[in-house]
């Protein structure tokens, strides 16, 4: 590196610069020299051959240009900066290889610039420091203006990872408020409370801490990059195996590279990976929810205490922020009023599924509930309202592991340990009983069976189905008995001997003997149960926009009954909400949903408030047998009965035909997406569950509300070139078409005039 001394720095300024320029744009001028080294190097080498200038120093004089015209980029502050005139500016470029040689640096190599540049611009250690003067929680009063002011309580050296993925040296300060003793982070303040401590988060903080003792942290812009790879379906585990591969001492790229000294190399491990994704989550959510209180929990937590604090903040009912005042075209339309016209077939039909009338198809059964009136059918004139919405629910089956213990109710508690327990604390006393449910013998030590032969037999059968068996040992018999195939049919063409073939079949399910007094209860058949593992949630249940906005979730324990589903309603869209309800829900159960409010909550406002139809793909198959589901959950009607379901639009040919208004489909193409985190969920715990499946689908609500802004910015573009394109034509034509020398026409004399004005 060329050794460049102040007095040249200063030497330089006043011989090729304006005195009168202000320090940081020739700062910036100086960064642009450093930069454009490579060209000077260049344009000296091919000079060698030809004397005159170079395409290497135009482009070097381009950059320099742009850097002395650009001085905001590199400017912050209030100060007036003197631009230089444009004779300055071409004087400079002129002299820019006199420059770069009082510079050295066109004996220096590229390199060596380059570090020089970096290693002026990267300061270390980082100092990290509340951007606060004063305490946020004392009283304004004038008497008590000094007792707000922060002083220092500690510091400490830290490991910070910035937002170019390099691990750097940095120094940590705690302020201290001088009146209440509130101690200020950079991202948290903490407060004792009695005996209690407490923390408040900052939503506003630039870098957020990833481990316990506050020791490593990590620039906000890494967390938003974490979570679109999560949205992209990759796992905790695999952003810090990412992360350590590309950005790692060992990986592939040379971002850890010492800038000067000994520069800290760090590996970012699961658990911190984790970390940085609760907290990042946490700002982002709490920054969407508009708390009048920022995040509060204990001093210090560790992740488990951090992800059970923010359940309670923020999950709670599951729903997501803002979620269920999101309108838009897809899933809400303007309200049409209209009724079946009278001996008019298609009551039973799907638009866009059915060709023919199925009115005398279908078997006419006499069922009890038909008699009814459906007071969700027609809206009354007083509750007319000026749009319709559609939401849509759908169940997944996936769920994280809860205490298997044979009592009644089922334990809804988390096992004591997620990897290999089977009951909570309350439960354990079943460790020592026969896995076998009615069996009450103690269990053999060891096994989790009793001494009964056929007890014993069966746990051991089990253990050969599911215990010992994996999807990597699946897949490698599957492999050998393949290869076993390919060798025999090789050996069989060849005249050789055939080898022996491979089982792929899995070994059989257990069973006990008909004799047992398990299999007989009352002279009936039961199916056998057990409590050799842990259980698990039955299914999480979704709810959507028919766009495809997720509103909320639940995990229903046990089964998707109509009940748990009736619930969840209520829950999301409680009695002082119901002005708030969809006016449609789709749901591949509703003729059993319904029939469960008209049987149990005959008085329910959501008869009143909402109609409950059956999604397209499962409607076609309950139609044959279910009059109930037929007469009024039918999605899209082409009686007329429900013109808010039924959209008329042109075809390809010009043709005006009838569609579908809203999609009920959208909660299986939800589902379709979450499933892609299962084979994550079923390995987290209960708390880490309910905050991940809460996560994901807010940063899936995000970033459908950002593709619908591309949308609606995509569409607005086009429609602003149509209309250019409109304009520019009638212009065209208009003076094709006018003869502005004509003095007779008054129009033509104005745009005559107008014309000559400009």
């Amino acid at each position: 590196m060329p050794h460049l001394t102040l007095h040249d720095f200063t030497r330089l300024w006043r011989q090729f610069f304006d005195p009168t320029m202000s320090f940081f744009h020739f700062l910036s001028i100086f960064v642009q020299l450093c930069l454009i080294t490579p060209l000077i190097h260049l344009h000296q080498r091919q000079l060698l051959t030809r004397n005159r200038t170079t395409a290497w120093l135009t482009e070097a004089r381009v950059l320099i240009g742009r850097a002395l015209e650009n001085v905001t980029p590199y400017y912050r502050g209030e100060l007036e900066v003197d631009v230089p005139d444009q004779h300055r500016v071409d004087a400079f470029i002129q002299q820019l290889p006199e420059v770069m040689e009082n510079l050295d640096f066109v004996d220096a190599a590229p390199s060596d610039v380059a570090d020089t540049l970096r290693n002026a611009t990267a300061f270390q250690p980082l100092l990290l420091i509340t951007k606060r003067q004063d305490c946020l929680l004392c009283e304004n009063e004038q008497d008590g203006q000094r007792n707000r002011r922060l002083e220092k309580k500690r510091s400490q050296d830290i490991t910070v990872i910035d937002r170019a993925y390099t691990c750097i040296a940095g120094r940590l300060i705690v302020a201290k408020c001088m009146g209440c003793s509130a101690e200020y982070l950079p991202d948290r303040i903490l407060i004792k409370q009695g005996d209690e401590k407490q923390q408040f988060y900052i939503y506003d903080a630039e870098y957020l801490c990833i481990s316990k003792s506050a020791s490593i942290w990590v620039h906000r812009s890494i967390g938003i990059a974490q979570a679109q790879k999560i949205l992209q379906r990759q796992t905790i585990s695999g952003y810090s195996a990412w992360f350590n591969k590309t950005h790692g001492p060992h990986g592939f790229s040379t971002s850890f590279t010492p800038l000067y000294g000994t520069q800290p190399q760090h590996l970012l491990t699961t658990e911190q990976s984790w970390r940085l994704f609760v907290e990042h989550m946490i700002w982002v959510i709490g920054t969407a929810s508009g708390y009048p209180n920022t995040f509060e929990t204990m001093q210090d937590p560790d992740a488990k205490e951090l992800v059970k604090e923010a359940n309670r903040w923020f999950v709670r009912d599951g729903v997501l922020p803002n979620a269920k005042a999101h309108t838009c075209e897809k899933c809400t339309h303007p309200k049409r009023y209209g009724q079946a016209e009278a001996g008019r077939a298609g009551a039973f039909e799907v638009v866009g599924v059915d060709d023919n009338e199925l009115d005398g198809l279908l078997p006419q059964e006499n069922e009890q509930v038909l008699f009814m009136q459906a007071p969700q059918a027609d809206m009354a004139v007083e509750d007319r309202q000026e749009v319709v919405q559609m939401a849509v629910l759908d169940g997944i089956v996936t769920g994280h592991r809860v205490c298997n213990a044979p009592v009644d109710p089922r334990c809804r508690n988390a096992p004591v340990d997620f990897k290999s327990a089977r009951f909570c604390d309350e439960h354990r006393q079943f460790l020592r009983v026969c896995g076998l449910v009615g069996c009450d013998r103690p269990a053999v030590h060891g096994t989790k069976a009793c001494n009964i032969p056929s007890h014993a037999c069966f746990y051991q059968d089990w253990l050969k189905r599911f215990a010992r068996s994996s999807i990597q040992s699946v897949q490698r018999h599957m492999e050998r008995s393949a290869e076993t195939v390919r060798q025999n049919q090789e050996g069989v063409i060849g005249g050789g001997n055939a080898a022996p073939l491979v089982p792929v079949e899995l070994p059989p399910l257990p069973t006990l003997p008909e004799d047992d007094p398990l299999m007989q209860r009352g002279n009936n058949t039961i199916r056998i149960q057990h409590t050799f593992q842990a259980d698990r949630v039955y299914c999480v249940e979704l709810i959507s926009w028919a766009c495809g906005m997720p509103i909320a979730f639940a995990k229903f324990y046990t089964s998707e009954s109509e009940s748990q589903v009736y619930q969840f309603l209520n829950s999301v869209w409680p009695e002082d909400e119901a002005h708030l309800r969809p006016q449609y829900a789709a749901y591949d159960r509703s003729c059993f949903l319904l029939r469960h409010i008209i049987t149990s909550h005959l008085h329910s406002t959501w008869l009143r408030t909402t109609r409950f139809i059956v999604d397209v793909w499962h409607y076609i198959g309950h139609r044959a047998d279910d009059v109930l589901c037929r007469t009024y959950c039918n999605p899209a009607p082409s009686d007329g009965s429900q013109p808010d379901l039924i959209v008329e639009e042109e075809d390809e040919d010009g043709n005006r035909v009838k569609t579908r208004a809203f999609n009920t489909e959208t909660a299986e193409q939800l589902n379709s997406w979450f499933a892609g985190y299962k084979g994550a969920l079923n390995r987290m715990t209960d708390y880490n569950f309910d905050f991940f499946v809460y996560s994901v689908l807010f940063l899936h609500a995000q970033d459908w509300e950002w593709r619908k802004e591309e949308r609606e910015r995509r569409l607005d573009e086009e429609e602003g070139d149509e209309n250019s394109i409109n304009v520019s034509g009638d212009d065209e034509a208009d003076g094709d078409g006018m003869d502005l020398d004509h003095n007779d026409d008054n129009d033509g004399e104005e745009i005559a005039s107008n014309n000559s004005d400009a």
